[in-house]
């Protein structure tokens, strides 16, 4: 190893420490920004809700100068932190040369499915997948057109109001939330997964989608929750006015054309058709109307 190590440039790194930065720091820092490009609204949106809730966390990742003390790396938690009004800590690195700032994050982000396999989590892929269609319908998030930005939960705080005059843009929930929700269902939700992998009803619908409204259904019935994804899956025995041949059939047209049902539609409707089954109703069509709210697990 010594001898490799003779065998490399003397290059020192300036050093990177930990320092407090508050929203007016933050401000001085980005009016010495070079060239960079355009911030993600939505990125600043997660940081700066994460930093509102104290959900902030060190992580190595380093704030950047260059050795003309122009900040070229860094904006996102820098705009976030003026948005929180809010400081937060974060190690900051100076003096770095400029042929660095092409090596800066052309990295692949950590997805959420990467944390749950750090984590220990088999199928990771399809566990973060469920896990987060659990946690959208738990915490009351669910709509039509997708999960709604967590941002109506910060109503009476200073960024609930910064965050009203801003345009309105659905948030996914951050990796470490996710899991941090997703821990204490990990058997439950593995269950779930098993259950889905085995069922028929995954020729028409995900194995995530399939798993999560399974495991939201069987806390009404078990046996109904079994039933109602072999009937999908099957279509066996199933008279013309069942919700659930109706909710088959537009599936199955979908896909005929080619075309595959959006995922919170196609959960609201497989909501709607449980409902209308235990209640004993028949239908002939399934509509979405504009204006409808999403259904609640009856």
């Amino acid at each position: 190893m010594s001898a490799l190590l003779h065998q490399l440039p003397a290059h020192p790194l300036p050093p990177a420490r930990l320092e407090r930065i508050t929203p007016q720091l933050a401000e001085e820092w980005l009016s010495t920004m070079r060239a960079n490009r355009s911030p993600s609204e939505a990125v600043v949106f997660k940081y700066a809700i994460e930093m509102d809730e104290g959900r902030w966390k060190v992580n190595g990742e380093t704030i950047k100068f260059n050795a003309k003390g122009q900040l070229f790396d860094g904006q996102h938690r820098l705009r976030a932190c003026i948005l929180a009004g809010k400081p937060f800590l974060s190690l900051v690195a100076r003096g770095l040369e400029e042929d660095v700032f092409c090596t800066v994050d052309v990295g692949r982000n950590r997805t959420h499915a990467d944390i749950f396999s750090i984590a220990g989590w088999t199928q990771n892929r399809n566990a973060s997948a469920t896990a987060s269609i659990i946690y959208f319908y738990s915490k009351g998030m669910a709509t039509w057109k997708g999960p709604t930005s967590n941002r109506r939960f910060k109503r009476g705080t200073a960024l609930a109001d910064k965050l009203k005059t801003m345009p309105t843009r659905s948030e996914s929930v951050s990796r470490d939330e996710l899991l941090q929700f997703a821990e204490p269902l990990r058997e439950a939700i593995t269950g779930a997964l098993r259950f889905a992998e085995r069922s028929p009803a995954k020729r028409l619908i995900s194995i995530p989608t399939i798993a999560a409204l399974y495991y939201l259904f069987r806390d009404k019935s078990v046996p109904e929750a079994e039933r109602f994804f072999e009937d999908i899956g099957s279509g066996v025995g199933l008279l013309r006015d069942d919700p659930v041949y109706v909710l088959r059939e537009r599936i199955l047209a979908t896909k005929r054309d080619d075309m595959n049902m959006r995922r919170w539609p196609q959960i609201g409707l497989c909501i709607v058709v449980w409902n209308k089954r235990r209640e004993g109703k028949r239908c002939k069509t399934l509509r979405i109307t504009d204006g409808d709210a999403f259904p609640k697990i009856k």
